[in-house]
């Protein structure tokens, strides 16, 4: 079955969709099992992040933002406005129920005040993830390097069963 072909068919535009976001996305599903309703995930990469949204479990909505780790880190007030904007987006189209409750944050390492700070400037509680962590194997990654490839490796295998389990 063709991946792109299941993500139209469940709504979701795939012109703003990459193999990283799927992966990441679905791995941060598996790891985090987030409660019903709507949440955000802000994928937080080197060169650029992913901004999902999830309802019920389920992906609902993604895009790709310019804004990098090194912004969130030294001006999150800029990333901050980038998701705003982006979250606003998604809700004037969004034809469910429910506001967006929460914002994950994965790749990023923020101090409690960092945490707090790009908290009341998103204007959602932040849940940050070090996904790579939470992995066997993941401190050996990160020690090596590996740790966008690895993440991205597991989330495939993550997004795959999650879509085959839907069409049993």
């Amino acid at each position: 079955f063709s991946i792109m072909r299941g993500l139209r068919e469940a709504g979701i535009d795939t012109d703003a969709v990459t193999l990283d976001a799927l992966a990441l996305t679905g791995l941060w599903l598996q790891l985090a099992r987030p409660p019903k309703g709507l949440h955000a995930v802000f994928h937080v990469r080197a060169e650029g992040s992913v901004l999902a949204v999830v309802h019920n479990g389920r992906v609902a909505y993604f895009r790709s933002l310019a804004t990098t780790g090194e912004t969130v880190a030294t001006n999150p007030g800029a990333a901050a406005r980038e998701v705003n904007n982006t979250l606003r987006a998604f809700l004037s189209k969004w034809r469910g129920q429910g506001d967006i409750t929460s914002l994950a944050v994965t790749g990023m390492d923020f101090t409690h005040d960092e945490r707090e700070h790009f908290s009341k400037a998103v204007g959602l509680p932040i849940d940050d993830m070090m996904m790579i962590a939470q992995l066997d194997g993941g401190a050996r990654a990160l020690a090596v390097g590996l740790e966008g490839q690895v993440l991205v490796a597991l989330g495939v295998v993550a997004l795959l069963v999650g879509l085959t389990r839907g069409r049993r």
